[in-house]
């Protein structure tokens, strides 16, 4: 807690059960954003036993894995962190990372690691109500961020189902393949 006590503003803790979120509650916290890799029926508990916390969860986009302390945009074009130039921004999507076998793997950007895949946890109004959720969390790419907020909109307004959200979702010309394990208890990189 001592860490916590010296972080300005919003630290990043991982929070994986109700007895961390009554602890980052008692200390002022009123929305977590859960973990990408926590499934949806750990959330759900959670949620019910912690009803005064909004909690908000990962809907869209490549899904952020690590930090570093490096950036890997900078080291790949032989610059310092400190003075990288902003050269992240060549690659906004992230620049993807391939196995030996030539598998697309991972994408990296800045100091980040992220999925290669896009996660697209499409629930319906009722699901994420459901589950506790009080917000989806829509990251940005180089696709029409306006159109996968109208897909995430119509989806919590009930005028879609989860199947056409995802199909609005790939015809985005997304950097990867849609992904949606975690929410579900599988592995990130699956498709539900």
């Amino acid at each position: 807690m001592i860490a916590l006590s010296k972080c300005n503003g919003r630290p990043f803790v991982n929070v994986y059960n109700e007895g961390t979120v009554r602890l980052m509650a008692a200390r002022g916290a009123r929305t977590i954003c859960v973990p990408v890799e926590l499934p949806l029926a750990s959330l759900t508990t959670m949620a019910q036993n912690c009803p005064d916390i909004e909690f908000e969860a990962f809907a869209f986009g490549r899904l952020p894995l690590a930090l570093s302390s490096r950036c890997y945009h900078a080291r790949l074009h032989g610059l310092h962190k400190d003075s990288c130039r902003f050269i992240c921004e060549q690659g906004p999507d992230g620049l993807e990372v391939y196995t030996l076998d030539g598998q697309p793997f991972l994408a990296a950007n800045g100091i980040q690691t992220l999925s290669y895949g896009v996660q697209a946890f499409c629930p319906t109004a009722q699901e994420a109500k459901g589950a506790g959720l009080s917000r989806l969390r829509l990251s940005p790419h180089t696709v029409d961020m306006v159109a996968a907020g109208d897909v995430y909109r119509a989806l919590l307004d009930g005028k879609i189902e989860p199947a056409e959200a995802l199909n609005r979702l790939r015809g985005l010309n997304l950097p990867g393949e849609l992904v949606d394990g975690y929410p579900h208890g599988k592995a990130g990189c699956e498709a539900n």
